[in-house]
């Protein structure tokens, strides 16, 4: 259940344990913290901003896009002459 406190500001209320987290959109933060941790939004973040229908995607660091994942992982075999 979230509840939309305005400028960006959520609380999410957790179903089944009614643990309650305090989300900033536009500062991409979370009380569960693991927004910040790994700079991917949490499902309580997700709850947010979904209800606001913004695209989720936009809120993942560019980190974990294909581009930089090829950029980091891109290993060249050369075979060698015999």
């Amino acid at each position: 259940m979230e509840a939309w406190g305005g400028d960006g500001h959520f609380e999410v209320t957790h179903i089944y344990s009614g643990e309650k987290f305090i989300i900033d959109i536009n500062k991409q933060s979370c009380s569960y913290n693991l927004w910040g941790l790994v700079v991917i939004p949490c499902r309580h973040a997700v709850t947010a901003i979904q209800f606001k229908k913004f695209k989720v995607l936009d809120y993942v660091n560019n980190y974990y896009s294909r581009d930089i994942y090829g950029v980091c992982y891109d290993i060249r075999w050369h075979q060698l002459m015999v």
